[in-house]
């Protein structure tokens, strides 16, 4: 059977849902361009600002769905390719939320990296979800299980259930780009596997009603069978999906094939 990309997803703003594209743009040294351009982030006091002013940050500096559960229900208007998302438009979408005196809404559209849980400095990389073990995690809970609840940008179907996370189990930290770990394709883009996509309280959150509901995070600890298969840089069970570095350009569309490079 083959493996096809069922769909692809840019996150314009860190914390809202994304918006589905037809294709995403892959730039080695970037990432995807589009995703992850904007983010709320928390007052900081003046001894921390410079911290803001030199770019990439952890999660926890922003508004995200992990620590602000109702963004996960808040859905961005489908904007057409080349069309911008203006700041006016976000800060309307989030009125409801109340944050607090001294949010920043960061704009990262025109520097050299995005807002990616990992700094793209060190390593850009494009997330993606095998939709078989999203499926097997929804059949040992008893309910299906919305992807979007896991933000990631490409989902993949025709592999086996937690195929995806032998790929990444021989990372090694000290030397990340010299191990053994999968390469694979995906249409006219070439990746290296970094590693499993450790998983958040974000994934609590409902993407239709914005609250907390669920022990997907639980599950995904004990899920039956995978004990073994953890995030090889900090040995962490409760994973879903992987990590790809791009390795070269290219534009993937819905339907293109992903091929396990030997």
């Amino acid at each position: 059977m083959a493996i096809t990309v069922q769909s692809t997803t840019i996150y314009p703003c860190k914390g809202l849902q994304g918006i589905p594209r037809n294709s995403i743009m892959i730039n080695p040294s970037y990432g995807i361009i589009g995703d992850r351009t904007f983010a709320f982030a928390k007052p900081v006091n003046k001894t921390d600002e410079k911290v803001y002013s030199a770019g990439w940050q952890r999660k926890g500096a922003f508004f995200v769905a992990m620590n602000t559960p109702e963004m996960a229900a808040i859905q961005i208007p489908q904007i057409p390719d080349g069309e911008e998302i203006t700041e006016e438009l976000l800060w309307r979408l989030v009125t409801n939320l109340d944050l607090p005196i001294g949010t920043k809404l960061l704009d990262y559209r025109d520097a050299a990296f995005n807002l990616t849980d990992t700094d793209p400095a060190e390593t850009p990389t494009v997330s993606l979800l095998n939709a078989a073990s999203l499926r097997s995690l929804g059949g040992q809970m008893g309910t299906s299980v919305d992807f979007r609840r896991f933000r990631m940008n490409i989902v993949v179907d025709g592999l086996a259930a937690w195929q995806e996370l032998d790929w990444a189990q021989e990372f090694d930290a000290r030397n990340p780009m010299g191990t053994q770990n999968a390469e694979i394709s995906i249409g006219e883009v070439r990746f290296k596997v970094f590693d499993a996509c450790e998983r958040c309280k974000a994934i609590e959150a409902n993407p239709e009603t914005g609250e907390r509901d669920g022990s997907l995070l639980s599950h995904l600890s004990v899920r039956s069978g995978h004990a073994g298969y953890e995030s090889p840089q900090r040995n962490r069970g409760d994973v879903m999906g992987v990590l790809l570095k791009p390795l070269n350009s290219g534009r993937i569309y819905v339907g293109d094939k992903l091929v396990i490079c030997q």
